[in-house]
């Protein structure tokens, strides 16, 4: 996917690496990461990165989480892409659900869209009040809630 995908001037694609073994669904397709490049003068830059060993982030910070649990159990992300943000508001937004081992969506999704004014991606809240953008975790704390001990 490439395009004026944010509604700037600026080129802006989308790059994934998918997970074959996994089928398409209702959720969207199965990646193992995700990366969105914006195009600035004549060099391309990395505005959001989604992976199993690096989460969902951009430039600033970590994106959707309040803490890493380094013993989650999942192999990457189901996502799709929208072309609008909440209550019909046009906005390219990526929506991420978590993926389980085998295949199966774990959790809530999270939307990710470009926030003009901030100039970067964040994470959208549509099910929390106020509705709206949700700053990034710059260093989020890590929990080891399975893994045992060395």
């Amino acid at each position: 996917m490439c395009g004026h995908l944010t509604g700037t001037h600026a080129l802006e694609t989308v790059a994934v690496l998918g997970l074959p073994q996994f089928h398409e669904n209702e959720d969207g397709i199965a990646v193992s990461k995700l990366i969105i490049l914006r195009k600035r003068r004549s060099e391309w830059n990395i505005e959001l990165t989604a992976d199993r060993e690096n989460w969902i982030r951009n430039g600033l910070g970590y994106i959707g989480v309040d803490f890493i649990d380094d013993s989650a159990d999942f192999v990457g992300y189901r996502i799709s892409f929208s072309g609008e943000r909440s209550r019909r508001t046009p906005r390219f937004t990526v929506t991420f659900f978590y993926l389980s081992p085998k295949g199966h969506t774990e959790g809530v999704s999270l939307g990710v869209t470009w926030n003009p004014a901030v100039g970067r991606f964040q994470e959208y809240a549509t099910n929390e009040d106020p509705t709206g953008f949700k700053p990034e975790v710059k260093n989020p704390p890590h929990i080891r809630s399975r893994k045992t001990a060395l």
